[in-house]
């Protein structure tokens, strides 16, 4: 085993007590460097609450976090690898199908658990043999994402038998995803990113709206790609198994092909049927999401309406005056409005 991993599994063994911690401890958050707001708590006990779990187990894998950071900065190509290796506990069965099947290939995975290491061992497994690019915010975009370009820099740009690339959300780099994916490509993407509320569609995510952005879905629909949710679970101390879903079929609804919005529907129940496999996935362990926080700051549920309770609605609703036009006017194409791109999220 690679020993920075073995001292990383030993330290987080060691503060293993910490998972028994109920109450808030300024102490272990200022130790940790955890800068935690009164309503930033209020939020993390709201994902616990529903993981069942306490809060320690909140502090404990921040605490595997920065161990993990640490143990990145500075860190050597060999060192990298050797540690991606050493907690990756993935059954490469099913991955090695959907990789080694022809086609595109769109593999979808959010910001949860150790999802950096996962990355960087799903290019090192197929980077020899697939062509192989990650699509994210540039880091003048985002500063986080610095990470992303100094493991690639460090660990595949220069290896000459590596097919692997950094794809940033600008527009060079969408059209190289498009060319990549058009090639028979895989591209890996975090879906669970979105600076532009106004860009995005609301889908049921965790019992609140989350504010999805459709790229990965409608870049594998325009490219002919499969489209595939993926996630690093956690198994243990600095250890995951990345799992994997079948294609999307949610692209192939029914209903007529010459809707101006029959793609932008297929494009929705593909990324909402994506977000409802990871909330199966996440159940019991939505704290290790990066951005639970900012989540559970929503406090209204996604509306669900029964559909004989709304049959009853819609003639109230048609006939209130409030919804009448006053006078004649033309019909409003949606179409002719240029909002943008919305598609595409920029981290």
């Amino acid at each position: 085993m690679d020993a920075r991993t073995a001292l990383i599994r030993s330290a987080l063994a060691v503060a293993s007590p910490l998972r028994r911690i109920s109450a808030r401890s300024t102490w272990i958050e200022n130790r940790l460097d955890m800068p935690l707001s009164g309503a930033d708590h209020v939020q993390i006990a709201k994902a616990l609450a529903r993981d069942g779990v306490q809060l320690g187990s909140y502090y404990h894998w921040y605490l595997e976090k920065a161990l993990v950071a640490r143990g990145l900065k500075n860190a050597t190509r060999e060192r990298v690898l050797a540690m991606s290796k050493a907690a990756d506990k993935t059954d490469y069965t099913q991955l090695d199908r959907l990789f080694h099947d022809p086609g595109g290939l769109v593999l979808a995975t959010p910001h949860f658990g150790n999802y950096i290491l996962a990355i960087v061992s799903l290019f090192a497994r197929y980077g020899h043999d697939r062509d192989i690019g990650v699509f994210y915010a540039p880091p003048e975009t985002n500063n986080g994402n610095a990470v992303f370009d100094f493991i690639y820099s460090l660990c595949f740009k220069n290896d000459p038998a590596s097919s692997t690339r950094v794809l940033h959300a600008n527009r060079t780099g969408l059209a190289e995803a498009m060319k990549l994916l058009r090639s028979g490509g895989v591209l890996l993407m975090l879906p669970d990113v979105c600076l532009n509320p106004e860009d995005a569609y609301l889908v049921p995510f965790l019992g609140r709206t989350f504010d999805a952005m459709l790229g990965s879905a409608s870049l594998a629909r325009r490219t002919s790609s499969r489209l595939v949710p993926a996630m690093a679970i956690q198994t243990g101390n600095l250890a995951f198994e990345i799992r994997s879903g079948e294609p999307s079929r949610e692209n192939q609804i029914h209903g007529p092909a010459d809707s101006p919005y029959h793609d932008l529907a297929a494009d929705y129940a593909a990324t909402a049927a994506m977000f409802a496999t990871y909330e199966e996935w996440m159940a019991g362990r939505t704290y290790l999401w990066q951005f639970i926080r900012e989540h559970f700051s929503k406090t209204a549920p996604f509306p669900s309406l029964d559909p004989q309770e709304l049959e009853k609605m819609w003639p109230t609703f048609l006939a209130d005056p409030r919804v009448q036009p006053s006078s004649q006017a033309g019909v409003i194409e949606v179409d002719s409005f240029n909002a943008g791109s919305p598609f595409f999220a920029t981290s």
